[in-house]
């Protein structure tokens, strides 16, 4: 069975490739619609082409097929959107090309150096969307919080170690903290921007200033 990761991975691909490539036509089309590929050479120059090897029926039945150009045709790009999946090619005034799949699961888009290229990328996005439980609801709450938590819990170190190694000065822009003592114990008077005053010292204590 095919994976959102898969579908995704390859999206990616095509939508940075600088020219339509024989490979990622021969992926797509293993991806998108099974069987096994083959590259023949052609009786013409000697190049190689992909064709598609698959089984029909009750799978005692073998055919074949060229695979698409779906990089570099927008009719084969086209094959690769989902029924009931409303789309549109347009030039992006900053990123350029690019095109969007609208469909119940929600919008997916992607660019690319040809009109079919981004639909193609687009398509392969949009199909992962629909493979990819997240976008599915078979999540688990329970889980989804503990990742949520544990990359909040990442951000929250990382800013603590970057406050221990810079200096005070560098905390309020150049002004030194008036009370490096307490500064030292990762505590604030109060007049430090970018520490919290600890709780006791909002209490009134003494903290010699």
């Amino acid at each position: 069975m095919v994976t959102a990761e898969e579908l995704y991975a390859l999206a990616d691909k095509v939508e940075q490739a600088a020219e339509p490539d024989a490979e990622l036509h021969a992926e797509i089309a293993r991806l998108v619609l099974g069987g096994r590929i083959k590259w023949h050479q052609s009786q013409v120059d000697g190049s190689e082409f992909p064709v598609r090897h698959f089984t029909v029926g009750n799978l005692s039945e073998y055919g074949r097929a060229a695979v698409a150009n779906y990089m570099l045709s927008l009719d084969d790009a086209m094959t690769l959107v989902p029924e009931d999946a409303y789309w549109k090619v347009q030039n992006h005034p900053e990123f350029g090309l690019s095109a969007i799949i609208t469909f119940s699961t929600g919008d997916a888009m992607a660019y690319g150096q040809l009109p079919a290229a981004s639909l193609a990328a687009a398509a392969l996005r949009c199909r992962a969307m629909m493979v990819d439980p997240y976008y599915q609801g078979e999540l688990d709450p329970a889980a989804a919080i503990r990742e949520l938590i544990a990359v909040c819990d990442e951000v929250i170190a990382d800013t603590d170690e970057y406050l221990r190694r810079i200096s005070p000065g560098e905390r309020r822009g150049g002004i030194p903290c008036p009370h490096p003592e307490i500064y030292d114990r990762g505590e604030c008077c109060g007049d430090c921007a970018y520490l919290t005053p600890a709780p006791d010292r909002l209490q009134g204590e003494d903290v010699g200033v």
